[in-house]
């Protein structure tokens, strides 16, 4: 007797509705948390450290961030030019001296009421400079050398300390940053449609807690690649933390960066109802009133979140077939 033939094997199916939603991508990276804006502080190569901050220092504005032959250096002012050379008497005009005058003023040395050329190291600058020198001391000699002063924005927090004490003051001394919280993390180009500036991201720390944050940042060369069509290498984000809700956790802790973007609402079937069609393209397969079954030709959209917006003969509320 002969037996029958085995059935075909079928796939498991169930059926959804087409729906009109939006489409919400979501991508989950692994970032580091650290702060923003990392600077070299470099010695001038003249004399010996007697003093280095401790790691995680704050430096205010008027102080210095380390002693060399026990007098003050890289003492912090406000500007946003770095200086690039010694400062006196008869030097070229320039915005470093421009800044250093205003400090000055600020402090309370009123080079402004002396001369009229901001930009110009005149005497009477060099009089005002002693005399704060006198105030903080060091060397009463009129001249602001390479190193003596540090331009910055704002205040700095000490984020490593390559030098030693009783060595030079040469080469790097201090690595400092600003005081935002910043998480860096890398992102494949495939999404960079997700990493728009200013958008709002989450962030999920070790304990679990979540917060969110702002997008600050995306490299220019990742931008670049995407522009010429993508690739598969990475874009670095950047990421800062709320100012004022600063979390307890140590440089280089671990954090999950969650990056959504939200699609335009339109008609959207299981990514699993979708069906090649033989000779190319792709249908759904409509359940009708009756229980009958019948593919249906679509176009295909934005894919996210498990679903893809579909274009073609469907309508919102429509059953499709989908494969379990």
């Amino acid at each position: 007797m002969t037996a029958a033939p085995s059935p075909e094997p079928t796939t498991p199916t169930a059926t959804a509705k087409v729906t009109r939603r939006d489409l919400v991508d979501t991508v989950t990276i692994d970032g580091l948390l650290g702060f923003a804006a990392p600077r070299t502080v470099v010695g001038n190569g003249a004399g010996v450290v007697t003093f280095l901050p401790v790691v995680g220092q704050v430096i205010d504005v008027g102080k210095s961030m380390y002693r060399v032959d026990d007098r003050p250096a890289a003492i912090v002012m406000r500007g946003f030019v770095p200086m690039w050379r010694d400062l006196s008497v008869g030097v070229d005009p320039g915005v470093d001296v421009q800044q250093l005058r205003g400090n000055l003023l600020e402090l309370g040395f009123g080079v402004g009421k002396l001369d009229g050329d901001e930009r110009r190291y005149t005497t009477a600058t060099a009089a005002a400079v002693r005399a704060w020198q006198r105030s903080v001391g060091a060397v009463e000699n009129g001249k602001v050398r390479l190193g003596d002063v540090w331009f910055s924005d704002a205040r700095v927090r000490v984020s490593s300390a390559p030098g030693q004490v009783g060595a030079a003051a040469a080469g790097p001394v201090l690595v400092v940053t600003s005081l935002q919280q910043r998480v860096t993390a890398s992102l494949d180009t495939t999404h960079l449609d997700l990493a728009v500036l200013g958008r709002e991201v989450g962030l999920t720390w070790p304990d679990g807690s979540s917060t969110s944050a702002t997008l600050t940042g995306v490299s220019a060369a990742a931008r670049h690649a995407a522009g010429d069509g993508g690739d598969a290498s990475k874009a670095t984000v950047a990421v800062d933390v709320t100012p004022g809700a600063q979390v307890p956790y140590p440089d280089g802790t671990p954090v999950k960066v969650i990056l959504t973007a939200s699609r335009e609402t339109s008609l959207a079937v299981p990514i699993d109802a979708i069906v090649a069609v033989a000779g190319g393209g792709f249908a759904v397969e409509v359940v009708t009133d009756t229980g009958s079954k019948r593919l249906v030709p679509v176009t295909l959209g934005h894919a996210a979140d498990g679903w893809v917006a579909v274009t073609g003969e469907v309508g919102d509320g429509m059953s499709v077939v989908v494969a379990k």
